[in-house]
């Protein structure tokens, strides 16, 4: 007569197998993070690369974040944005495009109105973390219009049919038609629509 195995005790190995698979999971884990602490990074003594080239700007207190792609080789990035006052803004990602949220980054910048806000980059490779120079920028205490109008066509020329007046808010991203050329039969749009900046 064939012996079979209790159903309990097929249940208490799958259960032993699986908590050992799980402690080992938690174990590196831990040693992976302790090796991915960005506070344990190896000072570069130079400025990131980043696109656009932000560094050490005096910037209206009501502009839109000033958002930059970090061009240094990495996995993981960190980025943090803070003043002598208000809540820091703290990015951790792996994509080298940094955008800051919108908020966060007016109110930074509503707290330290008129002084200094600096921003502190690392970057994650080859198993370690770099950290770069600190990157400072002078909060002015004028704002800046916060409406920016142009006319928009393609940097060809090839597409002339196709153009417009718009308008761009600069304490944000967002942009509105004032007037496209699909309204007039594909005509051109002159760039000197406003005579002497009048803009009725």
């Amino acid at each position: 007569m064939k012996m079979t195995t209790p159903l309990y005790k097929k249940v208490f190995v799958y259960m032993r197998n699986n908590l050992s698979l799980l402690v080992l999971m938690i174990v590196a884990m831990a040693f992976t993070r302790c090796a991915g602490d960005h506070e344990q990074a190896i000072e570069t003594n130079r400025t990131a690369s980043i696109f656009p080239e932000y560094y050490d700007l005096t910037i209206p207190p009501n502009i839109a974040p000033l958002n930059f792609i970090i061009k240094e080789s990495g996995s993981k990035f960190w980025v943090e944005i803070k003043g002598k006052t208000g809540k820091p803004i703290i990015i951790s990602q792996r994509s080298n495009k940094i955008k800051i949220p919108l908020q966060k980054w007016h109110n930074l910048l509503k707290a330290n109105n008129g002084k200094q806000i600096n921003v502190d980059i690392w970057s994650f490779n080859n198993e370690n973390w770099s950290k770069y120079k600190r990157i400072e920028h002078r909060i002015s205490t004028y704002p800046i219009d916060p409406v920016l109008v142009y006319r928009l066509v393609y940097a060809t020329y090839l597409k002339w049919d196709k153009m417009g007046i718009y308008q761009r808010d600069l304490t944000g991203f967002d942009e509105t038609p004032i007037i496209e050329n699909n309204s007039t039969d594909n005509g051109c749009i002159n760039c000197h629509t406003f005579a002497k900046n009048n803009p009725a």
